[in-house]
């Protein structure tokens, strides 16, 4: 390839020196995985989704459950309330070591809303964050959950059968003896 005469051939080499290290890839440091990512429910339940955390931080270093954290965005507050975070369980701590995963835990939930259309999903986009030892914020890996608000079907009850019933029974023979 041959360069622009204007740009000397040095400052093309630190540019693209400089490129090339600013754009690294790595896996993340920490992530989590769920037992499901996806959740039935009718209005005015609550939904807790549970899953795995996993701690790949490559320094030797555990975190504890109390150094997650997750942030909950781009959902339908007319029909979901503000995810809760249930991590730690009832406020008791465990250690994940580097390069392991944690067992199945609870880890945040959701209210379905009376404001819930039948039929609909409504989702949640859930990002896991932490905070090694040095205070320093990890990032970690995004899901999105889903909730499908369930219809309410109204049976009528036998007793309206027989109401019903009688009514056409009596209009039949109420007829007849008319005639």
């Amino acid at each position: 390839m041959r360069l622009p005469s204007f740009l000397p051939r040095p400052c093309f080499l630190a540019g693209a020196i400089i490129l090339g290290m600013s754009s690294p890839s790595f896996a993340d440091s920490i992530s989590f995985s769920l037992k499901t990512d996806t959740a039935s429910a009718s209005p005015g339940d609550t939904v807790v989704f549970e899953g795995a955390l996993s701690n790949n931080l490559g320094t030797g270093e555990a975190l504890d459950a109390f150094s997650f954290f997750f942030d909950f965005n781009n959902f339908d507050t007319s029909a979901l309330s503000n995810p809760i975070q249930i991590l730690p369980l009832n406020g008791l701590d465990f250690n994940i070591p580097d390069g392991n995963t944690s067992g199945v835990v609870e880890l945040f939930s959701v209210d379905l809303l009376s404001g819930a259309v039948s039929g609909k999903s409504y989702t949640v986009d859930v990002t896991l964050q932490g905070v090694d030892a040095k205070g320093d914020t990890l990032q970690g890996n995004t899901l999105e959950v889903a909730v499908t608000a369930q219809g309410i079907t109204l049976a009528p009850e036998p007793a309206t059968f027989l109401l019903l019933g009688s009514g056409l029974l009596l209009a039949v023979f109420g007829k007849q003896k008319l005639l």
